[in-house]
This record gives C-alpha cells, structure tokens and sequence, in this order.
C-alpha cells in the first residue's frame, strides 16, 4: 500500500511536470530561435546602410569600409557576412575574401533580397556541408535594390544556445522530481 502512494505521488509530479515543461521547451525554442534571427536582421540592416553609398558610387576606399565591417563583424559574431551587388555578385566576404566575385544568385535567399524582400531561414548547405541559419536583406536607395546583404551563423550555434537555456529547466524539472519522491516517502511511512 505504502509504495502504491509512493507511486501515485511520483506519477502526479511526472504528469505536472509533462504538462508545465513540454509547452515551456517549446516555446523557449521558439523565443530563443527569433530573438538571434532578430539580432541578425537588424545587423543585416545596419550592415547595408553601410554598404548603400559603395554600391551607389562604388570606390576602392567604400569597398575597403564595407570589408573592414563586416571582417570585424563576422570575427565578433562567429557569423559569415557577403555584401553582394544587384547581379548576386560578392563585393566583399568576411570569412573568405577570395570568394569576391563569385556569383550567389543560385542561393534562394539571395533572390529573395534583390526582389527587396527580407529572407529568414533555415537551410542545409552543401558548400559547407552544415545547417545554416541565414537573413538576406536587400540593400536600398529609396525603392531602387542596389543589392543585397547575407549573413549565416551555423545552425549548430543556435541550437547549442537553446540547448543551454534547455538544460536549465532540465535541471529543475529533476529537483522537483527528487523532491516529491522524498516527500512521498516521508507521506507513505508516515501514514
């Protein structure tokens, strides 16, 4: 009799916990997934207005800008930053500036951008061969594209960071779990 309580108590706690936690992971992914997806668009952005003058009248000092920023972006935030002009043509990479010149018109987000649209989403590179988390953003002039801004931050970083806000709740959920089978002990013999 006295393990069935101990049981009953325990199963009641997994069922609360089931209920409470599963909602919460999900919706800590979701939070966590959209706050960096948010940071990286706004980065984008900000990225581009810096970008907008070399595209508009291009010069060897406004390129030299534009790779310097992104260089020290892309080193602080681990993130590969490509500005690209209105044919999907790299003018400056911050990971490998040998890849200048080289055409990404075939990546689905570039389009997106150079239509003047913002472009958020996960995809399976096989440049890289790893998931890739990317926001392509258009660079403006009024309503004119003058061409387009790509940051990507591997997936495995994302996830690694909602992993970590994960375990955390993890580590509650078995507290609470080793908690109630101690009480349900004290409740069971002391019954």
């Amino acid at each position: 009799m006295k393990w069935r309580l101990v049981a009953a108590l325990l199963s009641l706690t997994i069922v609360v916990l089931a209920v409470q936690d599963i909602p919460l992971i999900q919706y800590l992914r979701t939070v966590e997934t959209d706050r960096i997806t948010t940071a990286l668009e706004r980065d984008g952005f900000v990225i581009a207005g810096r970008a907008e003058e070399t595209l508009e009248t291009p010069s060897a000092e406004g390129l030299e800008y534009v790779q310097s920023a992104i260089t020290k972006y892309g080193i602080e935030s681990g993130a590969r930053v490509i500005v690209l002009d209105i044919n999907g043509v790299a003018i400056a990479d911050s990971e490998s500036p040998e890849s200048i010149g080289t055409s990404f018109i075939s990546r689905p987000e570039v389009v997106e951008a150079l239509a003047g649209t913002v472009s958020i989403g996960r995809r399976f590179s096989t440049t890289v061969n790893q998931e890739l988390l990317y926001v392509a953003v258009p660079i403006l002039n009024g309503a004119q594209t003058l061409g387009a801004v790509r940051i990507t931050f591997p997936a495995s970083v994302v996830d690694d960071a909602v992993n970590q806000r994960l375990r955390g709740i993890s580590y509650v959920a078995g507290i609470t779990l080793l908690v109630s089978i101690f009480v349900a002990l004290l409740l069971a013999f002391g019954i």
